[in-house]
């Protein structure tokens, strides 16, 4: 089930790219694939693909997560931006049929969160750096 979608700005390309890979990977719980595909980005060699890895974090942590870590560099909240530009140009209608119809696939398929199961992954992830795991 390997998707990335190429109109997605750089930075989220890179980073579902990482989440894809941990599917690929034998990761099937969507938490699990976003785990790994964090933690993925955020240990690579190259820059891109750990700002990648933190901005997806960041994006998809709780408010109360984000408030503790302060505010975002200036190229961070561009980036955010246009991510959200990208999701307004996209048509309503479809998207939420989408998005609907894709979370009761997640759910048949046994993953009882649907789509907010994607949110386990930096949940787990920031879990795991305040235990001193990483």
């Amino acid at each position: 089930e390997a998707h990335v979608d190429g109109a997605l700005p750089p930075w989220q390309r890179v980073a579902i790219g990482a989440h894809e890979l941990g599917h690929l990977a034998g990761y099937e719980d969507e938490g699990d694939a976003e785990l790994i595909g964090l933690l993925a980005a955020l240990r690579a060699e190259h820059p891109h693909a750990r700002y990648a890895g933190a901005l997806r974090a960041w994006r998809q942590l709780p408010a109360s997560e984000r408030a503790a870590a302060g505010a975002l560099p200036a190229r961070a909240r561009e980036d955010l931006e246009t991510a959200q530009a990208a999701a307004r140009a996209r048509s309503r209608p479809f998207a939420a049929a989408f998005g609907a119809a894709y979370d009761r696939w997640l759910r048949a398929r046994g993953q009882e969160a649907g789509i907010a199961g994607y949110a386990e992954g930096p949940r787990r992830l920031a879990w795991a750096y305040r235990a001193g795991l990483w």
